[in-house]
């Protein structure tokens, strides 16, 4: 079995050649970051790499899912290098390997994949201050500005249904009947609060497949720390993690970043009282976000951008509860009960936007109007 924690010498000696880099090995370290994937920062004389071991029992589809980074990234490049801007505007780079592909079996059985590395860049854990938050709400619009152009039907599904709501509530309903790990009895309080809210769960799948809002090409997991910020301007540099590229609404993408970075404490945090959305970190992430999109997104998705906060905070504490009633299969734990203190951490966040829904709305409107938008396609 393969230890999360050790990119062993002969992996690393293997990979090096696959992809033909050149420079000379002089170390690794791991990066904590992420649930799913093991990443490793390589460093090589004059030249830095991301290595990264890919999960499948998460990812099963490989080739659909190399695909889309590999084409998106492609496609995005294009589109920076035709706007000729004096920014600095980046692109994740996934290098092919010698057999023309960009990931690579290696004799451990495991997939890896490598990237160069992005330098003089950081990424945040949490949302420190207003304007670190509005610069990742420019990156991250400007990646979905990027891709408003391209063919939606080129996207593999890398997790089929990852936001559809709708499904996520069945494979609720599902883990509580089969109580697997026998935990039901202890979280009755959180089921009903689920169950409660029930009606939220259709409020965009609907919508996407009426057609009253756009599917579009999306990132999916919008935390903060998917953006690299240049460690001088402060300026935002380029979206990463694209594992999760799928087709879906911006909507997602949106009230993930709320659900993260509007959070007055991190998702595992267990004194609740600590736990609020940031009425400042909201309306500078909505300014920022909307400066970029003001042309492309539409009235229908503008209305639901406040609600998307609610919605996507609801659908990760279920995916969370969830996970900790079949067994904490899914998610990354560090100790037994971490899954049920994030779920409880979601909800009681779910809590307080519901009651800030109405402010939140009169932000997007008011930010709307300053903004002269009027809901174009």
């Amino acid at each position: 079995m393969i230890d999360r924690q050790v990119l062993q010498p002969e992996i690393i000696s293997e990979l090096i050649d696959n992809f033909g880099i050149k420079e000379k090995y002089n170390g690794h370290i791991r990066l904590n970051v992420g649930h799913i994937n093991d990443t490793f920062k390589v460093c090589c004389h004059n030249k830095n790499y991301i290595f990264q071991r890919i999960n499948t029992s998460v990812f099963k589809n490989i080739d659909g899912l190399i695909k889309n980074i590999a084409d998106v990234t492609a496609y995005i490049r294009d589109k920076i290098n035709a706007e000729n801007s004096d920014e600095r505007n980046e692109v994740l780079n996934i290098l092919q390997g010698k057999d023309g592909k960009y990931c690579y079996t290696a004799s451990d059985g495991a997939i890896y994949r490598i990237y160069d590395f992005i330098e003089n860049a950081i990424s945040y854990s949490g949302a420190y201050s207003p304007e670190i938050f509005k610069e990742s709400a420019v990156t991250f619009a400007k990646f979905q500005r990027y891709l408003s152009g391209y063919p939606v039907e080129k996207i593999t599904d890398s997790i089929p249904d990852f936001h559809n709501t709708a499904k996520r509530y069945e494979a609720f309903e599902a883990a509580v009947k089969r109580d697997i790990a026998g935990r039901r009895a202890e979280v009755e309080d959180l089921i009903a609060f689920v169950r409660k809210r029930k009606a939220y769960k259709d409020t965009v799948v609907d919508k996407l497949a009426d057609g009253s809002i756009p599917v579009r090409v999306t990132h999916n997991d919008t935390k903060l720390n998917n953006v690299m910020i240049d460690r001088e301007t402060g300026k935002g540099v380029c979206v990463i993690d694209l594992d999760t590229i799928m087709k879906g609404s911006l909507l997602y993408d949106f009230g993930d970043s709320v659900r993260f970075g509007c959070n007055t404490a991190n998702e595992s945090e267990t004194d609740l009282d600590k736990v609020e959305a940031d009425t400042e970190m909201f309306k500078a992430y909505v300014r920022g976000y909307l400066s970029v999109m003001k042309d492309t997104i539409t009235s229908e998705e503008l209305e639901l951008l406040a609600f998307s906060g609610i919605l996507m905070t609801y659908e990760c504490g279920m995916r969370f509860l969830t996970d900790y009633l079949e067994g904490d299969v899914y998610f990354r734990v560090d100790e037994p009960l971490q899954n049920l203190h994030r779920a409880r951490n979601q909800f009681k966040l779910v809590e307080d936007l519901e009651k800030k829904l109405k402010l939140f709305n009169r932000i997007v409107a008011d930010t709307a109007r300053d903004l002269s938008i009027g809901g174009g396609k």
